[in-house]
């Protein structure tokens, strides 16, 4: 019987593996619990970096770092994530890097509410769905930028983001950009 027809066994990636492919150092890092293995805080407190997908996040998180929460600075999420749940990084406020892979569909409802050192998003084209007061209070940010792949923005998603001054939507998305963001200070544009 030949071989070519046998389906080829993928190599599991260790987490020191993986971390390489990102460009860190497995060294710099400790599990934020046994529970969550594939999810890594930097020994500073400063960069997280999450491989897998977790139910319950915002807990997780929490029960590792509340104590530190206001010196994160930086997420990464694997390209196995594909949610970022409801409350994730609530009132992380030096929080002013996330790196979105192209695999999360969803940003849950106040995913990043209250980080108000996040000074630009970019969502991939993945994202369909932006949750209820999902940037909420994230101060810093200018301009954003909703691929054509969101159909669901919920109410306050982009709400007092004092410097926010433009965002881009689709055109075919239905939605009260006043339900979103605040009309005084943000402008909407639609694409062409």
């Amino acid at each position: 019987m030949s071989n070519l027809n046998q389906p080829k066994k993928l190599k599991a990636q260790s987490i020191e593996e993986r971390l390489r492919l990102m460009g860190e150092n497995f060294d710099d890092y400790e599990p934020v619990m046994i529970k969550y293995p594939n999810t890594l805080l930097s020994k500073d407190l400063k960069k997280l970096i999450v491989l897998d997908n977790i139910k319950n996040f915002y807990d997780c998180i929490i029960s590792r770092i509340d104590y530190s929460k206001d010196q994160l600075e930086k997420v990464i999420f694997g390209d196995s994530v594909t949610e970022i749940d409801e409350g994730a990084f609530w009132d992380c406020p030096s929080l002013h890097e996330i790196v979105i892979p192209n695999s999360v569909t969803k940003i849950g409802n106040g995913a990043f509410y209250g980080c108000k050192s996040l000074e630009e998003i970019v969502i991939p084209n993945s994202v369909t769905e932006i949750g209820d007061d999902a940037f909420y209070k994230c101060m810093l940010l200018d301009e954003v930028i909703i691929p054509d792949s969101v159909t669901y923005i919920g109410p306050g998603a982009f709400k007092a983001c004092t410097f926010l001054r433009r965002i881009v939507l689709p055109k075919s998305l239905a939605v009260d950009e006043t339900d979103i963001i605040d009309d005084v200070t943000c402008v909407a544009v639609r694409k062409d």
